[in-house]
């Protein structure tokens, strides 16, 4: 990780949408806020976890605007662009940039599934910095090929950085491979590696590592804070195991999902239960396993 930088907690926040699809621009705004002040140091929009593809452009774009508008500061905010579409992309980033959020979370189209190769891969990227022309942004690759379907590398990495700069800033890895990750944060010392699990991230940060963009912030920031910075073995042992507890009751159905019913639970927003399509969200019976599960971890109140 660069010098001068302290491990980050960035939330890869979700994002609720109405049965057409659009966003819920008031309810968005109240959870990034919640967010933020319950610790986050930023938060990601339109990610993974957000379902950022099932977004249209023109939704993410305005998305954007409305949280601006509502005094979130730009450095507070990563833009997660990803589209099938390379123009998609570069229109995302363009917006971004101009509205004055420099920090890009970019994922390789993911179209032509396990058609990627490095040098695909260098001129998707390199393509996408010259067309910005843009100094002051900081991109960082989205390593996720269970997504994608394209493998970030270190060599791929140092290449881009060594054509174009600091503007190259580091990795996100969701790939969930705890060796893998520490062999990227060896190989790339001078920039961030972030990894997406986050078990992980003390053995992260003891080498290097530049922190999180995970999902369980949502829900869980002050817990996901504690692990990021614990240096303690029984505490990182307690810890992690209850990360793990939450983790897996909402990995029994799709993440995403499971992620809305939760907060729907949590906030008593109903709306928040509702993912983009093809998701379904749960139904009754997994939803009662679910707030079972939560109750009897302690996540939820009794009477909730």
């Amino acid at each position: 990780m660069p010098a001068g930088y302290a491990p980050e907690l960035i939330a890869a926040a979700a994002t609720p949408a109405a049965p057409d699809g659009s966003c819920l621009g008031t309810l968005h705004l109240r959870h990034l806020g919640d967010l933020l002040e319950r610790g986050c140091d930023a938060v990601a929009l339109f990610g993974t976890t957000g379902e950022g593809p099932a977004f249209t452009v023109a939704e993410r774009r305005a998305g954007l605007e409305r949280v601006l508008d509502a005094d979130i500061a730009p450095e507070r905010l990563v833009v997660a662009a990803m589209s099938a579409a390379p123009g998609d992309v570069l229109e995302l980033c363009r917006h971004a940039a101009n509205a004055g959020v420099t920090r890009l979370l970019v994922m390789p189209p993911f179209f032509f599934r396990g058609a990627a190769s490095p040098d695909g891969l260098l001129r998707f990227y390199g393509d996408l910095v010259e067309s910005l022309g843009d100094d002051h942004l900081r991109i960082m690759l989205y390593h996720f090929p269970d997504m994608s379907g394209a493998v970030i590398t270190a060599e791929l990495v140092l290449e881009l950085r060594r054509r174009f700069g600091a503007v190259i800033d580091g990795v996100k890895d969701s790939a969930g491979d705890l060796e893998a990750s520490l062999a990227l944060i060896r190989g790339l010392p001078d920039m961030r590696v972030l990894v997406g699990t986050e078990v992980h991230l003390p053995a992260a940060v003891a080498a290097g590592g530049g922190g999180t963009i995970c999902g369980l912030a949502n829900v869980a920031p002050e817990l996901v804070r504690e692990l990021m910075l614990a240096t303690d073995p029984a505490k990182i042992a307690t810890l992690t195991t209850r990360l793990e507890s939450l983790d897996a009751l909402l990995s029994a159905a799709p993440f995403a999902a499971s992620l809305k019913a939760m907060l729907a639970l949590t906030t008593g927003q109903v709306p928040w239960a509702l993912p983009q399509a093809p998701m379904a969200p749960l139904d009754s019976q997994a939803t009662r396993l679910l707030r079972d599960g939560l109750r009897q971890e302690g996540w939820l109140a009794a009477d909730s």
